[in-house]
């Protein structure tokens, strides 16, 4: 195995990130450090491509090093917790939980063991604005403060969903109420039926607004179609990586019109 040109080594892989529904991007850690492999694997296809952020190495590096810091960053967003001083979790640990939204839930799990229900010891997220819940999701899924805006990452509001949707208009004058959750239940795999997301479109561009949703400024209602096609003109799905070959599409969550080409 060649890495960084240099030594010849095998190692064993530690981490996949990813269900395989999509791509899986393999890590194997040396120290406190992490080696991501140059290529990620997409099962579906049963193709290899090469790994987001790798466009730049050379051909025959087997990998990219991240330092422990960018380590911890990447793997808490795939998995519930890290050792204070490691970069590994344990398997117990592996994937998004309760307590990745939530925070720790010892307390929480205490209290109901004992019967003391009155205090939930969990942050109530219901209590939230739309702002709180999209700076939340923001976390992994990165929001403005997140994104280079000097780079190629200003164009990614497909990738980065909340960075996307804090730029659109229907989040700018939902009076602070359109979040992710109007459109996606997090304790659910996302939909990819789109009818389901027109839904909530529908609730304020229908021209009946709900009560829920009600504004000074009644939004508009579409002069093409009032009734379907919203995601597919208004969200178009966009290739994930604008410097990638990569076969994944991801819904454009900078909700707008966008000119037709002629």
């Amino acid at each position: 195995m060649n890495i960084a040109g240099e030594a010849q080594d095998v190692l064993p892989l530690d981490l996949a990130f990813g269900s395989g529904k999509t791509g899986m991007t393999y890590v194997a850690f040396l120290g406190q450090e992490a080696l991501e492999l140059h290529k990620s694997y997409f099962p579906r296809l049963r193709q290899w491509y090469l790994t987001p952020g790798h466009e730049k190495q050379k051909a025959t590096d087997v990998g990219m090093m991240h330092n422990q810091t960018v380590t911890r960053q990447c793997v808490l967003c795939h998995a519930v917790s890290l050792p204070d001083s490691g970069i590994k979790p344990e398997p117990r640990f592996f994937g998004v939980g309760c307590e990745s939204c939530h925070g720790a839930g010892g307390a929480h799990v205490a209290a109901m063991q004992s019967g003391k229900r009155t205090d939930l010891f969990l942050e109530r997220l219901e209590q939230l604005d739309a702002s709180h819940l999209n700076n939340l999701c923001a976390r992994c899924h990165r929001g403005i403060e997140n994104v280079d805006l000097q780079t190629n990452q200003a164009k990614m509001t497909n990738r980065f969903q909340p960075y996307g949707l804090m730029k659109s208009r229907c989040f700018i004058e939902s009076g602070n109420r359109l979040s992710c959750l109007t459109c996606h239940n997090p304790h659910t795999d996302a939909s990819a039926d789109r009818k389901t997301y027109e839904v909530a479109c529908l609730k304020c561009h229908s021209g009946k607004q709900t009560a829920t949703v009600a504004s000074a400024t009644p939004p508009k209602v579409c002069p093409v179609n009032r009734a379907s096609g919203c995601i597919g003109c208004h969200m178009p799905s966009r290739p994930a990586f604008v410097t990638n070959n990569l076969p994944t599409l991801i819904a454009d969550h900078f909700i707008r019109v966008i000119p037709q080409k002629p």
